[in-house]
């Protein structure tokens, strides 16, 4: 498994971020290239996506912390 952040994700795929979307092709597209079993794009305050073969991509968001 390897977890670029979005920026990485972008420069490695060379798909420009643009907002989800982008996000999901930039993580198919690496899944393929790379042959791994799994790829988490973090996206900062914005959570992460996880990337399987075979499988939709799924969106993990942040959680509050609350009081910290």
């Amino acid at each position: 498994m390897i977890t670029p952040n979005t920026n990485e994700a972008s420069e490695a795929s060379r798909i420009p971020v643009t907002g989800q979307s982008s996000v999901e092709k930039m993580g198919k597209s690496l899944l393929r290239r790379l042959k791994c079993n799994a790829l988490v794009i973090t996206q900062g305050e914005k959570g992460m996506t996880i990337f399987e073969p075979h499988q939709k991509p799924y969106r993990v968001p942040t959680e509050s912390e609350g009081g910290l």
